[in-house]
């Protein structure tokens, strides 16, 4: 069982791809820097002392320069951030629809069980009936306070959103810089879409039950977005929209005209 630690920070398909080359020491760096601290956490949270932490962080580096030839970039397989967001909404899902609240959503409180993620911490699972306590974890608590379906929806958007930009959850909403016009950061605009509907400041302006939110995560795994399409559909929309209305006019004169003409012509 492993934990979803509160240090997670995306991965992104460019960064593992160019690790296939090994000589490239700027991305193995970049790598090395991303995720020493994550590993050494996990390891000092397992028991381990500081310099047998210090070990596992080597040994994994040494592993993954092992078998990176092995990884498979295939983007039809969706997302790591949209999968374990689908499964924990799954979870919230299946708690509110029984009457229950789980209080504490927060990376620390996903475990990972034969590699599947779950919501730990069972003790805070409370009865939507309760009246709402001051539990939780600061950053991640909704506004309103925990205690209602909606709160936990917003704590899980906290989640999503660290995993996704690598930022701690007070910087929200602010995302990394620059962005550029590639696949991955065209993916993160779009991702950053559902955690800003899960996160709004007004419950009622969040995704109604965590079942809405989990098909929104699904249709990110298994759409293309390109934002590039999108804009050009909204050109569209609002094209028609203020065209509506003088089309309608340009019709209404050219039948003015042929009936002002049939009548000059009838005489």
């Amino acid at each position: 069982m492993t934990t979803l630690t509160e240090d997670t920070i995306s991965t992104r398909y460019t960064l593992l791809s160019r690790l296939e080359d090994r000589a490239d020491q700027d991305s193995w760096k970049d790598f090395f820097d991303t995720y020493w601290r994550l590993i050494y956490s996990f390891a000092i949270k397992s028991g381990l002392t500081p310099s047998e932490a210090q070990d596992v962080v080597q040994e994994t580096i040494i592993c993954v320069a092992r078998d990176i030839h092995k990884f498979q970039r295939d983007r039809a397989l969706g997302s790591f951030k949209g999968w374990l967001g689908a499964a924990i909404a799954s979870a919230l899902g299946f708690l509110h629809r029984r009457g229950l609240i789980h209080r504490d959503v927060k990376p620390s409180n996903i475990i990972f069980v034969n590699g599947f993620p779950k919501l730990a911490d069972v003790g805070l699972v409370s009865e939507l009936t309760e009246p709402g306590s001051q539990v939780g974890t600061e950053g991640f608590i909704a506004p309103e306070g925990a205690g209602s379906p909606p709160a936990d929806i917003y704590s899980l958007g906290k989640v999503l959103y660290e995993i996704s930009t690598g930022n701690d959850r007070n910087e929200y909403p602010v995302l990394p810089s620059p962005l550029h016009d590639n696949a991955d950061d065209r993916d993160l605009v779009h991702f950053n879409k559902i955690v800003l509907n899960a996160c709004r400041t007004n419950p009622n302006q969040r995704y109604k039950s965590a079942d809405e939110l989990m098909s929104a995560l699904l249709g990110f795994q298994f759409s293309h977005y390109d934002p590039r399409v999108d804009k050009a559909w909204r050109d569209l929309v609002q094209f028609i929209s203020f065209g509506g209305p003088i089309i309608g006019i340009c019709v209404i004169i050219g039948m003015l005209w042929r009936l002002i003409w049939l009548l000059t012509h009838n005489h």
